[in-house]
């Protein structure tokens, strides 16, 4: 089995303090291990394989050089004492068998079941793991320093995330397979609190055990064993384990923790009370200064957003190496500005940093990332060279700029290699897990979140730059982004002058090129290039999610930008949905399964294939919150030409001017679908209005650079939404089609698309002298499926295999 070896290491990167505060599904509001079960197995489906305990020992447990095996004292090893009745009791028993000097001399098993507090935002603990000695908690479980996980059953069978019988390795009743979510969130913890390429857990099972490594590809793990009958296996397992090196066990080399009162520890906390000047004075960048220091302090979460996260203590600070082609470069990050929350996949973290070659310039974003490594596929840094070079017409504005990129040495994920060995014979592109590669990649801009806009004027201010971004792209570097996401469409804070004032404005930075696909390549175009694809389930389009096999195309990406505007506006504008989760579930992370495959829901699909987003019944209809004072009026009517007239917003049900924006986006859409759907629309009554916030006079400004930014061309007359008629396609006349055609080609029309923004922006009627955005209206505890959502506890039986980096990757089984 062709497997890299592994070099030794002094550097052992694991740390004192770290968090966990990510969502899986975009619509996840409270993220516990019990409710991430279901969703994060679904990222491992299909990618577990099993071998024997001497087989996995061999490639993945090295025995270490020069030093003689103790045989006898394996076989005579005692684990007997480790009770079977009750999970709670075998923890004690468990850390007193294992804590040995001839079989752990460097580490320490530690009994941690639900004492004191975890190092993670989210206050998870695992009741038992393996740490270093001079590194080990008392009592709580410390994710940024655990060596080993141990998590306890007392079932060997019924408990038992696998199956050593089964056609597939994954076992499908309910019970057995939250097992395999409640260990794999365990792991999660470990990927996003230390850096890794790797880790181990030890599942017991009553008096059986397995042995579980996972990596990004999948899971490798034991067939079971009885320790009490053959405890030669585990004290064998142990006593490797005991005097691996950091990296056989999974710790990457090229990120070495920086120490409290060293040089790079002083510099990073004197940069992050320290302000950054223009020439003029100005302050600048303030928000990623911001950012770059809540970087540096562990807080706890919370569900109630008016009470402020407590600080914990200070983050484990790292300096990490990019092998970019001109040298390594080295920056210091704290904790993650982001994280993927799930396991199998390409796990990206970002961070704002410092590069140390500039230790006092501006920050810069690092992402860290496993890439897909099968053939055709392009690093991300290559796509952005291309953005950002000077062929056909110049870098494309609204991307981010490349500074440097590179593979992690030759970390790569050995998970593929075992299936292959599995099953020799079958076609590489037939295997379920895909080679992914450790890849770090800097750029210059430090965004905000699409989720952090201030108005809904703004958001589709922003929402229009991407759409011009994507297609300059397109057209003049033949380049498809294929994964439009909320993740994906950034804001870019700029100071500007608004009418002699300097204001903080946004722009669009359409950003995570890594899906991009280049086009208009003849017989290459629709060649296969991994055996699945990845992208963002909730933005991708209804057709594309109906057809697993579909070829991605331009009105794909413009429909992902309407379900982005959609997902804000549902969760914070007033509307007329009364059960913004049920609709969220529905919508965005709707599903439906046949023979194994994932379908998108019926919900999004009929609101492309009818034109019109609908709930309980009826259109689906968003509102203007009620003004803080009925001076607002007059101050909204500064921004507006005299000849368009604005409608009152002191009326309490007064439309939101977004209504318009779905209409004529969803036409477009419509008669795209027009060939292969039917529409069926619906209809509900609506409820009350929601509270807004207080005037904030700083906004007109804002609305008014908004509006400067998109102004429209001199010819560009406003468009009317073009309703589509619901007959059938063959009772349609000649003239009648070739409407709808004309109709439809608009969608795959950047210029078109960014005109029917432009308008819409330029049109009267938007709240701008107060915030329209109103408090998130999806429930605190919403997770998946209706029952939580109407606030009842969900049960075992009610879950449904999930979705998918706030908003997470979700793969499907394309080309």
């Amino acid at each position: 089995m062709p497997f890299p070896s592994s070099q030794p290491t002094d550097a052992l990167p694991v740390g004192k303090k770290s968090y966990h505060n990510c969502h899986h599904l975009a619509s996840i509001q409270l993220s516990t291990v019990e409710q991430k079960h279901p969703d994060v197995q679904f990222r491992m489906a299909g990618k577990a394989i099993l071998v024997s305990f001497d087989d996995f020992v061999k490639e993945f447990v090295p025995a270490p050089e020069g030093e003689m095996e103790p045989e006898d004292r394996y076989k005579s090893a005692d684990f007997s004492a480790i009770p079977h009745r009750e999970e709670s009791h075998m923890y004690e028993p468990l850390t007193k068998a294992f804590n040995k000097d001839w079989l752990l001399p460097h580490d320490v098993a530690v009994s941690t079941p639900n004492k004191g507090l975890s190092d993670v935002a989210s206050m998870q603990k695992i009741n038992s793991g393996l740490y270093r000695r001079d590194d080990a908690p008392f009592d709580s479980t410390r994710w940024s320093s655990i060596e080993l996980s141990i998590e306890c059953k007392i079932e060997h069978t019924q408990q038992d995330p696998l199956d050593d019988s089964g056609v597939a390795p994954e076992a499908w009743s309910i019970k057995r397979r939250d097992v395999l979510g409640q260990v794999m969130c365990y792991a999660v913890l470990v990927f996003d609190n230390q850096q890794r390429t790797h880790h181990f857990t030890l599942l017991l099972l009553g008096p059986m055990a397995r042995i579980m490594r996972w990596d990004r590809s999948g899971l490798s793990a034991t067939n079971k064993f009885d320790y009490t009958k053959k405890p030669e296996y585990l004290a064998q397992f142990l006593w490797r384990f005991g005097r691996m090196t950091p990296e056989q066990r999974g710790h990457d080399p090229t990120a070495q923790r920086i120490l409290p009162g060293s040089a790079d520890y002083k510099l990073m906390h004197s940069r992050a009370d320290m302000q950054t000047k223009a020439r003029d004075g100005t302050v600048v960048g303030e928000h990623a200064r911001q950012i770059f220091k809540d970087s540096l302090f562990v807080k706890s979460s919370s569900q109630d957003d008016s009470k402020p996260p407590v600080i914990l203590g200070p983050a484990p600070l790292w300096r990490l190496t990019v092998h970019d082609s001109t040298g390594p470069r080295s920056f210091l990050v704290g904790l993650p500005h982001t994280t993927a929350g799930t396991l199998a996949g390409r796990g990206t973290r970002t961070y704002v940093a410092i590069d140390t070659s500039q230790a006092h310039g501006p920050f810069v974003y690092l992402k860290d990332a496993w890439r897909v490594a099968h053939q055709g596929i392009e690093q991300e840094g290559s796509i952005l060279t291309l953005l950002n070079d000077n062929s056909n017409g110049g870098p494309v504005q609204g991307v981010p700029t490349l500074l440097c990129h590179g593979d992690v040495g030759n970390q790569v994920t050995r998970s593929q290699e075992v299936w292959q060995v599995k099953h020799p014979g079958t076609d590489p592109v037939d295997c379920p897990l895909k080679t992914h590669r450790h890849y770090r990649l800097v750029v210059k801009e430090v965004c905000l979140p699409l989720r952090d806009f201030r108005i809904f004027y703004e958001l589709v201010g922003v929402i229009c730059d991407c759409v011009e971004t994507h297609g300059e792209a397109y057209k003049r570097k033949g380049l498809l982004h294929r994964d439009i996401s909320a993740g994906n469409v950034l804001m870019y804070p700029k100071q500007v002058a608004v009418k002699g004032k300097i204001i903080e404005a946004r722009v669009g930075i359409l950003a995570d090129w890594e899906l991009a696909k280049r086009v208009g390549k003849p017989n290459t175009e629709d060649a296969p290039r991994q055996p699945d694809r990845t992208g963002t389930w909730q933005f991708t389009s209804a057709m594309a999610l109906d057809n697993p096999k579909k070829r991605i195309v331009v009105q794909d990406d413009m429909e992902s930008f309407l379900h982005l505007m959609l997902y804000y506006a549902i969760r914070f504008l007033p509307h007329n949905c009364r059960n913004v989760g049920k609709f969220m579930d529905e919508y965005f992370d709707g599903q439906l399964e046949e023979d194994g495959v994932y379908y998108g829901g019926e919900k999004k699909l009929n609101a492309m294939t009818g034109g019109k987003l609908t709930t309980h019944g009826t259109s689906l209809t968003f509102y203007k919150p009620t003004p803080p004072t009925p001076q607002d009026v007059s101050r909204e009517r500064s921004l507006v030409r005299p000849e368009s007239p604005i409608q009152s917003t002191t009326i309490r049900r007064d439309p939101h001017p977004i209504n318009g924006v779905f209409v004529d986006f969803l036409a477009r859409i419509e008669a795209h679908y027009k060939l292969f759907y039917t529409a069926r629309p619906k209809k509900d009554p609506a409820p009350d209005d929601a509270p807004i916030d207080a005037l904030d006079p700083s906004l007109l400004d804002i609305a008014e650079f908004v509006r400067s930014h998109h102004e429209l061309e001199p010819d560009s007359a406003a468009e009317a939404a073009e309703a589509v008629p619901e007959t059938p396609e063959a009772a349609i006349s000649e003239e009648e089609k070739r409407r709808v055609e004309d109709l439809a080609a608009k969608l795959g029309d950047h210029a078109e698309m960014a005109r029917l923004l432009r308008q819409h922006i330029q049109r009267a009627g938007w709240p701008v002298a107060y915030k329209d955005r109103i408090a998130d209206q999806l429930p605190k505890r919403y997770k998946r499926n209706a029952e939580t959502a109407l606030g009842t506890k969900r049960t075992h039986g009610s879950a449904q295999l999930g979705t998918g980096e706030s908003a997470s990757k979700r793969t499907r089984s394309m080309r």
